[in-house]
């Protein structure tokens, strides 16, 4: 015998398992629906998922904030006042800053200035 004829007798009896075999890397590795591509499907759906709930909370909270505002003129002048900087014509308005300045690491208070 041959070994092309003995190759094709291992291929001929075994033919059913080499198909499942081959089937199976098919499936589960180089197909679009493939095992793989799930995961990575998944890692992003669970990410987006996180994205929603997040919204979903930013949601809440400008809908009770929104609900502050139209109820109360206090909480209309809250806002006006920290977030726009509004002031009544009579009053001075001071912004303080955290910041510091460009080029400086440290704030001295004033002591041991040079």
């Amino acid at each position: 015998m041959s070994s092309i004829e003995t190759f094709l007798n291992v291929v001929g009896r075994y033919r059913h398992l080499i198909a499942i075999v081959i089937g199976v890397l098919f499936v589960g590795f180089l197909s679009d629906t493939s095992i793989v591509s799930l995961m990575k499907l998944d890692g992003i759906k669970s990410n987006l998922q996180a994205e929603v709930n997040y919204y979903r909370r930013q949601e809440k909270e400008a809908a009770a904030e929104l609900e502050a505002l139209r109820s109360s003129r206090f909480a209309v002048e809250k806002v006006a006042r920290e977030r726009y900087f509004m002031k009544y014509s009579d009053e001075d308005v001071f912004v303080l800053s955290t910041d510091l300045p460009a080029g400086k690491e440290t704030f001295n208070h004033g002591y041991g200035q040079e």
